[in-house]
């Protein structure tokens, strides 16, 4: 049950990584004019990418149901992944706040 929860938190985390990113792309681009290629990288690594990560949830998903299917008893590997996943979902929460910070910093605004 952790592994399915985990799996949904990475899930909303993608989610609002994805989202987050196309506003902020868009308030700076069409809503102030700021040009794209002046964006620090890892923003519009954030913009471009993010939605590729949609795809980790239902393979952490996969990966651990078929772990616990061939294992009847708990498995450390199952659990290590579910602790990864929230890990992750941590990760690309906050690296997309602070990613998109970086336009502020570096334009000085």
């Amino acid at each position: 049950m952790r592994l399915i929860g985990s799996c949904l938190a990475l899930l909303a985390s993608v989610f609002f990584s994805h989202q987050f990113s196309s506003l902020q792309l868009d308030a700076f681009v069409n809503g102030v004019g700021y040009p794209v290629h002046a964006l620090p990288r890892l923003s519009v690594w954030f913009a471009s990418y993010s939605g590729w990560a949609i795809l980790l949830p239902p393979v952490i998903a996969w990966a651990g149901i078929r772990r616990l299917i061939s294992e009847r008893n708990g498995s450390t590997a199952v659990e290590l992944l579910s602790q990864a996943a929230l890990l992750l979902a941590l990760i690309v929460a906050l690296g997309c706040i602070l990613a998109w910070q970086l336009p502020y910093v570096v334009s000085g605004g």
